[in-house]
């Protein structure tokens, strides 16, 4: 996903084990009262132990999914770059620090709330910030993406205001009290992870939103719902939309830029990826008539387009990746 823009467009009790299935040492009776095992039985129990075939592991796999599965505050996949970073950084000391997109989740169970919370971590950071004087440069806490839910706050830090973030948290708070009136320790953070880059797709999203399922049970074809389009932007002025008006009137207040334009409502309706305008084209498009061929002319091929960012040196700079898949 290129950049996150919102636009809309209309559009009882267990059963108990047999006794026969019990093995001899699976009951308990005084000596000389258990019965001795029937002839079935004798010829049921194997009179040497068969080894079982190994299942085969995925070593990689394995370790990956314990590292996203073990509860740390820090999710054990960025710290695993913060260390590395760590290490780098005490071998050579001129190099500069990384700057880490992140989502930290506020702690749902905070004794104060999570409104109070929420305040805790945006008052820290800005702490932290503060402190960090001239080198603070491009470490910010996103508030506007931020303003749009209650659990997650978005923001942009090094490895080591991370740490200390999460070193705070770990303190006695002034304000949370324990049963003897004194400050008591309480965590305003639940996690904090990286936040992950995102592909743009267009051929393999029907399947995982469940659309052809719902297209195919509920003859669901989207009339009368609105849709938001939370993408790279859709392209106001393209004739489609400005034929149909189905981004003005109602929807208009709700086009939103999440990537911090000078004007977030305007800049949500300019779509330089294109993927935003392509997928409000499914959503809510048309199909025209299909034009007369002239002698020579053939059907244009049919393309589709995935997308997707990656880092191009700087980490606030992104190089927009175009693979084409050309319809068959």
């Amino acid at each position: 996903m290129a950049k996150k823009k919102s636009s809309s467009s209309t559009g009882g009790k267990k059963p108990s084990r047999r006794s026969s299935e019990r093995k001899a040492s699976d009951t308990s009776s005084p000596a000389g009262l258990q019965p001795a095992p029937t002839q079935a039985f004798e010829a049921a129990v194997p009179t040497e132990t068969i080894p079982h075939p190994k299942p085969t592991v995925d070593n990689d796999h394995e370790e990956r999914l314990a590292k996203n599965l073990i509860r740390t505050v820090i999710a054990l996949p960025l710290l695993d770059k913060l260390n590395h970073e760590t290490k780098q950084r005490l071998a050579d000391p001129s190099r500069r620090p990384i700057l880490y997109e992140v989502i930290i989740d506020l702690n749902l169970e905070y004794p104060k709330g999570r409104e109070a919370a929420r305040d805790w971590v945006f008052k820290s950071v800005e702490d932290l910030l503060s402190r960090q004087g001239p080198d603070r440069a491009g470490q910010r806490l996103d508030r506007k993406k931020s303003e749009f839910n209650e659990q997650y706050i978005f923001a942009s830090l090094e490895g080591r205001v991370i740490r200390e973030l999460v070193d705070w948290d770990g303190k006695e708070k002034p304000d949370v009290l324990g049963k003897d009136g004194k400050p008591r320790k309480a965590r305003a953070i639940y996690q904090i992870w990286e936040d992950f880059k995102l592909k743009a797709f267009i051929t393999s999203s029907i399947t995982t939103v469940k659309a052809d399922a719902a297209r195919v049970a509920f003859t669901a074809l989207g009339d009368n719902i609105v849709w938001a389009v939370v993408d790279s932007g859709i392209q106001g002025d393209h004739r489609h939309f400005g034929a149909h008006q189905n981004l003005a009137g109602q929807v208009e207040e709700w086009h939103y830029d999440f990537t911090g334009g000078a004007d977030p409502k305007q800049s949500a309706l300019v779509d330089g990826m294109g993927h935003g305008t392509h997928v409000a084209g499914i959503i809510a498009g048309e199909i025209p008539a299909d034009p007369t061929l002239r002698a020579g002319e053939s059907h244009p091929d049919i393309l589709a387009y995935s997308r997707s960012l990656r880092p191009d040196g700087d980490q606030t700079e992104r190089e927009v990746v175009y693979e084409q898949i050309k319809a068959p």
